[in-house]
């Protein structure tokens, strides 16, 4: 839908903490998926991530879609997958330098929003 400037969004992320750990959610419009733009904003809550000292993301995806599984090994870490039914859960190990000034916060979503330019394409 529409946001406050009057673009729409058309893929976001977020990040939620607690402790140590990062809780990652990516989602993209399907008509602007395969373009790099869940791939760019998860790279960028990664970096957020090891920038405040969390030692590991963790992402809770559907074991029948291969796009997020994809999207994760785009990272170039190695990590741990658990598949429980339907959902596979990944943990990927960051290089976290200091502990979280604020542990248990939730980080505001990234959101990135089409513009008259874009929607041409």
């Amino acid at each position: 839908g529409p946001g406050p400037d009057g673009g729409q969004v058309v893929a976001m992320a977020n990040l939620v903490t607690e402790g140590l750990l990062g809780e990652v959610a990516v989602l993209v419009e399907d008509a602007w998926q395969r373009r790099g733009l869940g791939s760019a904003l998860l790279r960028r809550l990664t970096g957020h991530a090891e920038r405040a000292g969390y030692a590991a993301l963790v992402a809770h995806l559907r074991a029948d879609d291969p796009a997020p599984h994809r999207m994760l090994d785009r990272l170039h870490r190695p990590g741990s997958a658990h598949r429980d039914g339907a959902v596979v859960t990944v943990t990927v190990p960051l290089s976290a330098a200091a502990q979280p000034a604020d542990a248990g916060s939730a980080i505001e979503p990234v959101a990135l929003r089409s513009t008259p330019a874009v929607r041409e394409t």
